[in-house]
């Protein structure tokens, strides 16, 4: 008697939410990396060409908010020089997202803030919630640290991705302050002029 190979439905329900969790971390990451280097100048082009270089401006020593974001959502109330590291983590499904990003504000140009950002480190991992019920799906142990790692080498590329952006200065306040409340959108560069797009 022949036997019918058996799918564990929930397995492959649960395999293919974790694809889909990985694919919107990933395009997360996508819409926050912008370009691969900064521009020599630090220029952003305005309509008219008539941007001003960051290096025109008298140089002047950054705040240094270490990873206080409070310190620099006041900085770049008023563009004022500052940078900050900070990170951010994101559970999605039991599919844990964690980053650290360096945030800089490198001055004005009329109303508008330079604003700068690099990705430092990206970490993708499962919650012990979602391990044990993969583990009580059947999926071995060696298949869920597989899947882990394959997810979180998938993210790895996004390490040291730049974007440089213009925003208006009360459109960079709200953006900050909704990152400062874990409020995150593939939309949230809608409102700046970047050298990526």
């Amino acid at each position: 008697m022949k036997k019918k190979a058996v799918v564990n439905v929930p397995v492959i329900v649960l395999l293919f939410l974790s694809l889909i969790v990985v694919l919107i971390i990933i395009i997360f990451l996508v819409s926050q990396r912008g370009i691969e280097g900064k521009n020599e100048n630090n220029n952003i082009n305005t309509e008219n060409n008539n941007a001003q270089s960051i290096e025109d401006v008298e140089p002047k020593e950054p705040i240094d908010c270490e990873k206080n974001f409070d310190c620099f959502i006041r900085a770049a109330e008023n563009c004022e020089l500052a940078k900050v590291r900070y990170g951010t983590k994101i559970n999605i499904f039991g599919v844990e997202s964690s980053s650290e990003s360096l945030y800089e504000v490198e001055g004005k140009e009329e109303e508008k803030c330079f604003y700068y950002q690099r990705i430092e480190s990206v970490d993708v991992s499962f919650s012990d919630e979602l391990k044990a019920q993969m583990l009580g799906n059947g999926t071995s142990q060696e298949e869920m640290e597989i899947q882990e790692k394959v997810a979180n080498e998938s993210v790895q590329q996004f390490i040291g991705q730049e974007k440089i952006c213009r925003f208006k200065k009360e459109d960079l306040i709200i953006l900050l302050k909704n990152w400062k409340k874990e409020i995150f959108s593939t939309e949230d560069f809608k409102a700046a002029e970047c050298l990526d797009e």
